[in-house]
């Protein structure tokens, strides 16, 4: 598909590489010594692209079991720091698109993950450092690079589980000689010069199909509701946008994974979003990751800044590779005990200032609900005081219309001109009087009518006798107006 394509482009050739640029072996991958795998992993011998051979990883189903992995043992890290990213052969089989890079650290248990894009022929993967994400909170990659403490480097899932909870794989692919690379220089990340959804406004105003795809944790899968297929706020925004912007072919896919945080679906980039080749990238996580981050206690922030740098981290993968508009929900807060509280604030803090450094699209779901009473705020929340109730999804799906709708109304508004009368004032003076009403270029006749308050757009063919639009007049006066057609 275009969008895993892309991926594969930027992530090999997008990268410059300075003249005799250095190359450390970290792994020829002729046999299987020096590494393990779980038992529901197989890995065996192969003709490879470079030296003896090379290895076939295959990880079944995680139907059948959780997170399967490879490991190949690094016996000596000291060098990593000074090289900027680490290469790789690798080709599919049976199909496979997307593979998941790891470095081990720590005790074999600390993990650093990057993703990348498999295709049928030998293939050389170069991915600088900058793409790494981080899954315990245990320091950056440029403090485990240069703590010398990566044990061994493998391949896996993450995370176990797809969209409305399927499993992933099975996954099989051929790797060939893991090496270290110096001299890199990745292309800038592409940050929006002010917020938008400029992808996604011109075809609002062509009328075209778009796609909105919600990334997010349990709560844009829509844990705990009664009824998730009609009550989680990916399927609500959707019948929302097609009344708002008056035409069907819009849809929203609700590609939450519970328990899941940023790091997870950043280094899915070629799988997760490239497969469903979005419009508009909705992304709602913080809970999990911040109570990952906290150890379990969201008032101990002493750990925030590698909370910081995952979502810094994964905001830029996400510009960088998704090809789509970005939009970054600030979530709500929990009301455990049953009382309103701060101590996710923090946390979101974080998120939206590292949004607002982007000049992303914000939706503050979060400052929405702290702006209701307790007794408001309880009724927005399922029995675990965690998750949602259907009026706090509705809540959401709310916000979500109220902060995208005026980035694509405004474009998708057809243009409208009248003759023989002057529409000039403020938005609250009213206009009467026989005119010639032009939409988008169209002569709909004679018509008469009032100007009042904003906002409803165009509601009706030109052959109707009741047209309610929303246009700006000549004095620049965003206005609704309903107009029927003059005998």
């Amino acid at each position: 598909m275009p969008g895993k394509t892309l991926f594969a482009v930027l992530c090999v050739i997008g990268l410059s590489f300075a003249a005799g640029a250095a190359e450390l072996q970290v792994a020829s991958l002729d046999t299987t010594a020096g590494s393990s795998h779980s038992a529901n992993a197989t890995v065996t011998t192969v003709a490879g692209m470079e030296g003896a051979g090379g290895l076939e990883i295959s990880f079944v189903s995680t139907a059948t079991e959780g997170n399967p992995y490879f490991w190949k043992y690094v016996a000596d890290s000291s060098q990593w720091q000074n090289y900027d990213g680490v290469k790789f052969w690798v080709k599919s089989g049976a199909g496979t698109t997307w593979g998941i890079v790891e470095l081990i650290h720590d005790g074999s248990y600390y993990r650093l993950y990057a993703g990348f894009t498999i295709t049928s022929s030998w293939t050389e993967v170069v991915i600088p450092w900058r793409e790494f994400v981080q899954r315990n909170y245990t320091g950056t990659t440029d403090e485990v690079l240069a703590a010398a403490d990566i044990q061994a480097i493998g391949f896996s899932i993450k995370p176990s589980r797809d969209k409305d909870w399927q499993a992933r794989g099975p996954v099989t692919f051929d790797v060939d000689d893991i090496r270290l690379v110096d001299g890199l220089s990745p292309s800038p990340t592409p940050v929006p010069s002010a917020p938008g959804l400029p992808l996604t406004a011109a075809k609002a105003a062509a009328t075209q199909p778009f796609k909105i795809l919600c990334l997010g944790d349990s709560l844009t899968y829509g844990a705990q509701l009664p009824d998730r297929t009609t009550q989680a706020f990916p399927v609500l925004i959707e019948p929302m946008f097609r009344t708002g912007l008056g035409y069907d072919t819009i849809t929203s896919v609700n590609h939450g994974i519970g328990g899941e945080e940023y790091w997870s679906f950043a280094i899915n980039v070629q799988d997760f979003i490239a497969e469903e080749a979005p419009d508009i990238m909705l992304v709602e996580f913080m809970f999990n990751d911040a109570y990952a981050a906290s150890g379990e206690d969201f008032l101990d922030t002493s750990n925030i800044a590698n909370f910081r740098d995952n979502v810094n981290r994964s905001l830029d993968i996400f510009l960088r590779y998704a090809g789509a508009d970005l939009a970054v929900v600030v979530p709500p807060p929990h009301v455990i005990g049953g009382v309103k509280n701060t101590e996710l604030g923090p946390w979101a803090a974080q998120i939206e200032e590292a949004a607002t450094e982007r000049n992303l699209v914000i939706v503050d779901v979060y400052d929405r609900f702290m702006a209701k009473t307790q007794v408001e705020l309880l009724t927005l929340y399922a029995a675990d005081e965690v998750h949602l109730s259907p009026a706090g999804h509705q809540e959401v799906a709310e916000e979500v219309y109220d902060t995208l709708m005026p980035y694509l109304a405004d474009a998708a508004a057809p243009a409208v001109s009248c003759t023989h009368a002057v529409i000039a004032g403020t938005a609250t003076d009213a206009v009467s009087g026989d005119v010639l009403l032009t939409v988008g270029g169209t002569d709909m006749g004679y018509v008469n009518g009032a100007w009042t308050a904003p906002d409803v757009v165009l509601n009706a063919a030109p052959a109707s006798t009741i047209i309610a639009i929303t246009a700006e007049d000549a004095s620049s006066n965003v206005r609704e107006v309903t107009l029927t057609i003059a005998p």
